[in-house]
């Protein structure tokens, strides 16, 4: 079986902390790289009111970890349960939040 070496899901913000067997596992295949914080489950259409966040993991990875909250800037539709967009709007947002992450830092 092979598992990719970059992975993103969009979740409930607390599932990858819910249990020691899980949080090890992340851990012996590599880590979380950034968590992005997107509202609650109910503003984005989902049918929880949980937090809810992207979550990138990264084989190998064994550095720090970004903590980022999406926000809607004026030239953004904010993303609200209906919209029909939404998912759209994440997507993009990911994507630049993955290029970021697999970026190498300046100075070092």
């Amino acid at each position: 079986m092979y598992i990719a070496n970059e992975i993103v899901l969009l979740n409930p913000t607390f599932k990858p902390f819910c249990s020691d067997t899980l949080i090890k596992d992340i851990f012996e295949w590599g880590g979380i790289k950034h968590i992005r914080h997107y509202g609650t489950g109910t503003s984005l259409g989902f049918p929880t009111g949980y937090a809810v966040a992207a979550i990138h993991y990264s084989r190998g990875w064994h550095g720090g970890l970004v903590f980022s909250r999406f926000t809607p800037s004026n030239n953004r539709v904010h993303l609200t349960a209906g919209t029909g967009r939404q998912n759209e709007f994440i997507q993009a947002d990911l994507l630049s939040v993955i290029e970021s992450d697999t970026q190498p830092i300046s100075g070092k």
